[in-house]
């Protein structure tokens, strides 16, 4: 006997399409690409990749720091492009 749903007249076979909607409903939601993702790295906090702005800013602390060193030990600010490259 063929087991009918309300408001169906295809019998089996409209259950199955509800049960597939019903399955599809509760499946996960695909994630979203994020940078990093093929890396295997996490989405934020530790480990994750860096925005494009904290680089630049630590780009910036770095050639501050270089600027620092160069003017303070050698007094010429010229030194900073050789501090900075030995410091990578």
């Amino acid at each position: 006997m063929l087991r009918r749903w309300p408001g169906s007249a295809g019998g089996q076979r409209a259950g199955y399409r509800m049960g597939v909607a019903q399955q599809a409903a509760k499946a996960p939601a695909v994630e979203a690409y994020y940078p990093g993702k093929g890396l295997g790295l996490p989405r934020t906090g530790r480990g994750s990749v860096a925005s494009m702005g904290r680089r630049v800013g630590a780009l910036f602390a770095d050639w501050l720091l270089c600027s620092a060193i160069a003017f303070g030990l050698l007094s010429d600010r010229w030194w900073t492009i050789v501090i900075f490259a030995g410091e990578n």
